[in-house]
Order: C-alpha cells, then structure tokens, then sequence
C-alpha cells in the first residue's frame, strides 16, 4: 500500500500499521465509488488516483485501466464486475484513507452497482460531456441517494466538445449548466429532504470539476483559483493540442482527490444519517445504535455482505449471502439489498461430458453465490438446467466463466425470453378436495394492489410473514388493516391470506399451505412460468380432525390445484419483460430506426435533435430485441450507437397470447393448448 504526498513532497510506503492508524481515524476515511453509463470514463478515471498512490506510472495512467483486471474486462474494453483498493493519500498536511469502488456501467452488470451503494458514503458520478446524462446515469444516482451516499461530478472528454462537436467556449458551458441541471433535477427527486440543498451540485461549491480522463487534466473552482488558470485558457489549450501544459496546470489528481476529500462526508458523519435509513427495524437508541451512529470501533461487530468471491480452495462458506447482516451478537438485520433489475433472458445449460456434471454443478452454485442476480434452476421434467440473467452480455460472461476458469466444457440452448403470469379479474371462493377427500379448502383470487406490488418488487415489503413494523405501510398502501393482520406469507409479488376465522386445525397445516402457494407462483397453470401480482384469499376450510390425514401428499395438491383452477377463471395473462432503448445516430437515419423499432414492438417514448444528430428513445419488448444490433447497423450503416436498461414487466398483447403460450408448452414438453379449470378441480 502506499500513498502520494502534495504536489511537491516525495512519496513513501505506507506500512500495515499506518493504515490501521487510518482507519481508526475515521475523519480521515473516505469510502467512494466511481459510478457512470457504460463507456463514460469511470475506469480511466480511476487511474489517475491509482497513479497518485504510486501503483502505477503516471505515464500509464488513463491507459492502463488497472481496475480492469479481469481479462473479460481487458478484452471487452468493459468493466463487469465491481473492483475495491485502498489509496493512501496526504493532503494539506493530513493523511487520508480512501476506500475506492470503480463499478461498472453496462446495464447487465448493474446489480454490482447496486451492491456497491451499500458499501459507500459518497459516489463520484462521471458523465461523458457529448453523450450527457444517460439511462444507467440516472439509474445508478437514484440507488446512490436511495442508500443515501452524496454525490459529486465530474464532466469528462470535454476536449471532444471542441474537438468533434466544434462548440465554442459559450456553447461548451451551456452544454454543462444543462448537464448539471438534469442531475440536479435526479438529485431534487431522490434526495432526502434535509439534504437537498447540500447535495446540489454546483460550480461554486466545488463539487463539480470539468475535464479528461484519458489526458489526466481537470478544472473545478478551486483549481482556476490555485492554478491562476481560466476557461479560455483550457478551450485556447485544448484546440491546440497541448494537454501537457493543462496536465502541468491543473492535474487531474489533484483536482479529484481535493473534491473527493472535501465535498464527501467521513464515515463519522455518514452514518449518523445513513444508519436510521438503512437499519429501519433497529432501534438507534440502543447501545448498538448508538456505537454505529457514532462509528465509535469500540463498539460491537456489525457488517453488511455486498459482494462474496468463491474460492474453491478454501471452499464457501455456509449461509453467507450478499446483503445479509453480520454480527458478533444477534441484530435486527440491515434492509435488503433490492435489484433493480430482473433476469429477462434465459438459456439451458448441460455438460458437453456426462462425467463433468458435478463439476458444472459444483461451478453453478459457486458463481450463483458470487452473483445472486443469475438464477439457476433445475428442470424436472427434462433434466437440464436453467440459466436466467440480465441479457445476453451477462449470459455470455458466466458462460465464459463456466469454460475458461472452472474449466467445464458446456452446450448451451439458445436464449429464451423469461415471461410471468399473472392475473386480471377475480374469482372463487373455489373449493379443492384432497385426494382423500378428508379436507377441503376453498380460495379466492384477485390481483395484488398496484401499490403493494411496486412495493414488494422495489423490497420495501420483504417476502415472508410481514412483521408488525410492516402492517401501517401496507394499510397506508391500501390494504384493510384486518387483512394485514392476517397475510400468511409474502413471495415474489405475492400474497397468501388468511380470510377464516375459528377453523380447528388451520395452524397445524399452516405451513403446507405456504408450501402449496410456493408452488403454485412457482409455476403458473398457462405455462408454468412464473407468477406475480396474486393475492390468494383462504376463504374457508374443513380439515380431518386426525392430523395423519393432514400431511403433505393431501393439503400440497388442496392448495394448488384450486388456485390454479381460480387463476384460470380469473383470467391469467402473460407478462413480458421490455428494455428501454437509448439510439444515437445521425438525423438522416431517425426516420428508418424508427420504423425499424416499430416492426418491433417498438413504443416510442422520445426524440430528441441536435445538430446533425438524433437520440431517439423507444421501449422494446425483449423478445423482439435478438438481432437488433444487425439491424440497426444496417438501417444506420453502422453510425448509431445504443444503450438500453430493464424497463419492468407488461401485458402480452392479446394477439400474441396463445401462440407464445403454445410455443412455451411446448418447449417444455407440455400439450400445446393451456389446461381448464376443471383440470385441477378433477385433480
């Protein structure tokens, strides 16, 4: 480990000991992540501070891309997966520890961003200056100001404004005040109120600074002051070429670390707002409380889990998972870590060598454990497994994983869009008989609240049996406060109620009945894909007084089979998973890309011109997304770039229904045509 000292001092190793001495200083920590859209310089960026450390050359930095250091990452020209150093720095006489994340930008490798929020109490934001604020721009600010992690800015490659777009010097600041008004207007959204006016960016309060990466210079407002150089100064410079007199001027290292040090909250004052936000069912007041509110390290152990790396060595260990709360005495458990995106596609997956099965095995749960955001599941019927993840980028990495270092040569399926089920009316109360016909249960349906379930995805509502903290926000959500009182189990957007009173027995099949709902959201009856957004009801029940008539093979199939059958008469539909797509490309193309996106599904939301260019952003079903790229460069001759990001579930159009159902059975080795009601109650 070592650090830099001023502009003018020497640098020296910092030894084990200096950096405990650090950390005890919880003043002079910082823990930062670099957050941006894909390809906006985070990367680069951090090498300038890596280099100031003195890991690497000065030279080298901007280059090097040390973050970088998967050879996916190297190869891809991408970041893929989060990446933490320390840096020890002096600065003004003092040292300091910064604790850096440099994550990545491409939407399929979000949930790295995700994690990372928990983990740090500021976030530089860097935004490209010609492409602006961009989808995964605001997407990873909001999850910053939702985990309460202040922000600054850092407005990078602004040569191209003068070398590419040919803006002049009054142009060029209209084009910042216009990019830092756009993340202002996130930050008025999303902040919390006390700290609105603080967090705002603005030029005089020096937690925004102009520059490039690549070429290692910045300017913010307290660097023309120190510096003795103006805005003329750097657009005359950067037309000329001569990035060495502006890196000599105003240094880019010394520009960030200075904004970093001064505008981003110590743990000691973070966490006496971030605490009470992210520990909601704590008690602040407690001796526990009150030692993290004051970061005192005399306190009790307590640590949060955002990210697990597999070591096949030393092996896993067990019941560790990413956002689960660690102590050294038990704790109300942090809040969630909540993704913000779903798995929207998915592949099957076998070992090209039968005798290489429990390696595959072996080599799933160890990269499910690393990366919760890829779902794996066996199929029964077939044998295979299932592989669900956030596109086909993210797909293709596990894949390259699995081969390259676990060492399984694989097949792999084509991918295959994730649909859900889910419900439009409601019906019953429908009765099921077990199949010794000791018990009958009756159930009604309906659709969850709008509200309760943009609550459930979002993980303000936990799955499981809601505790009584949790029985307001659902009565304010909507919800009767009797019916609250009375929700056996919350799971994946949905809801098992106990609408009885005074039934004998019921507790004693309690928990087969969960099972049974489990189940039943697990696999829909239309084509057994997933279900969201149901409310089942236990309406009544008649239950054997003698509870060996009362085991799983009778009330699992009493539970589902009427619930399947009330689904059906309900109404089920399919939901489908859409992205929103960022094009940019010139405007003598928009017209075709816009048709284009239309014979896609495509729905317009916006397009924007300026110049010669057009930004046109539309939301696109994910199934009619394979082989958009091609397209798109064909109907663009290959000038357009394009972004996209999870953009939820919605309603398959009516006149695809059937034949996305019948082609789903089908690929499950199921009848085409979707059972009746009557089905399950012969059952």
């Amino acid at each position: 480990m070592f650090r830099a000292g001023d502009i003018n001092m020497v640098r020296k190793e910092f030894v084990v000991e200096e950096v405990q001495r650090l950390m005890d200083n919880a003043d002079q920590v910082r823990n930062v992540a670099i957050v941006a859209h894909v390809d906006h310089g985070k990367t680069t960026l951090t090498d300038s501070l890596v280099a100031r450390a003195g890991l690497i050359s000065k030279e080298l930095a901007g280059e090097q891309r040390v973050m970088d250091f998967d050879a996916q990452e190297q190869a891809r020209g991408i970041t893929i997966k989060s990446a933490n150093i320390s840096l020890g720095f002096n600065f003004h006489g003092k040292d300091y520890l910064i604790n850096l994340i440099d994550t990545p930008g491409h939407v399929d490798f979000g949930f790295h961003v995700v994690r990372a929020m928990r983990a740090v109490d500021g976030v530089c934001l860097v935004i490209d200056s010609v492409e602006g604020v961009m989808p995964q721009t605001e997407t990873n600010l909001r999850q910053a100001l939702k985990e309460r992690a202040r922000p600054i800015l850092f407005i990078n490659k602004i040569d191209r404004l003068i070398n590419e777009l040919k803006l002049d010097s009054k142009q060029m600041q209209d084009r910042f005040i216009k990019i830092i008004t756009q993340v202002n207007k996130i930050i008025e959204a999303n902040a919390p109120a006390d700290k609105k006016d603080l967090w705002m960016i603005e030029v005089n309060k020096g937690n925004v600074a102009f520059g490039t990466a690549f070429n290692k210079w910045a300017l913010s407002i307290n660097s023309m002051k120190k510096f003795n150089i103006s805005f003329k100064d750097i657009y005359d410079k950067c037309i000329a070429g001569d990035h060495k007199y502006l890196v000599e001027k105003s240094p880019l290292d010394e520009v960030l670390l200075e904004m970093i040090i001064v505008n981003l909250p110590s743990p000691k004052t973070a966490q006496q707002y971030r605490i009470p936000v992210l520990w909601k069912n704590g008690d602040v007041s407690t001796e526990h409380g009150k030692t993290m509110l004051a970061c005192d390290a005399k306190g009790m152990v307590v640590g949060v889990v955002f990210g697990i790396v597999y070591d096949e060595h030393a092996g896993e260990v067990k019941d560790v998972y990413v956002g689960e709360t660690l102590s050294s005495e038990p704790i109300e458990p942090f809040e969630q870590i909540k993704h913000y995106s779903e798995p929207v596609i998915t592949k099957s997956i076998e070992a090209k060598d039968q005798k290489d099965l429990p390696k595959l095995i072996d080599a799933l749960r160890s990269i499910s454990k690393e990366d919760p955001t890829i779902k794996i599941e066996l199929n029964q019927e077939t044998g295979e497994h299932l592989m669900s993840g956030n596109g086909e980028l993210h797909l293709e990495i596990i894949e390259y994983k699995i081969v390259n270092e676990k060492k399984v040569p694989i097949v792999t399926s084509p991918p295959l869009v994730v649909y859900r089920e889910t419900i439009t009316g409601k019906a019953g109360p429908i009765e099921g008989k077990s199949p010794n016909k000791h018990n009958k249960l009756k159930f009604i349906v309906e659709p969850v609240l709008p509200a309760v379930l943009k609550a459930m995805d979002e993980g303000e509502i936990p799955e499981g049996k809601p505790r009584k903290e949790l029985w307001e926000k659902l009565v304010e959500l909507g919800m009767e406060r009797n019916e609250v009182r009375n929700i056996y189990h919350i799971y994946k957007g949905n809801m098992l109620v106990n609408g009885t009173k005074g039934i004998q027995y019921l507790n004693e099949i309690e928990e087969l009945m969960i099972q049974g709902f489990e189940e039943a959201m697990n696999k829909g009856p239309l084509a057994k894909e997933k279900v969201t957004g149901v409310k089942v009801t236990l309406d009544d029940a008649v239950l054997h007084e003698d509870n060996i008539h009362r085991g799983p093979a009778q009330m699992i199939p009493t539970t589902k089979n009427p619930i399947y059958a009330a689904m059906l008469i309900a109404g089920v539909q399919m939901l489908e998973p859409k992205q929103k797509v960022l094009i940019n490309t010139l405007q003598d193309y928009a017209g075709d890309v816009i048709n284009m996106t239309n014979g896609r599904r495509g729905q317009l939301l916006d397009m924007q011109q300026e110049g010669e260019n057009a930004s046109i952003t539309t939301v696109l079903p994910v199934a009619e997304m394979f082989g958009f790229s091609n397209d798109l460069r064909g109907v663009t001759q290959g000038r357009a770039i394009w972004y996209q990001e999870y953009a939820g579930y919605e309603l398959v159009p009516r006149e695809l229904l059937l034949k996305i159902v019948k082609q789903t059975r089908e690929r499950k080795g199921d009848k085409p045509d979707p059972p009746t009601p009557q089905f399950f109650l012969d059952q």
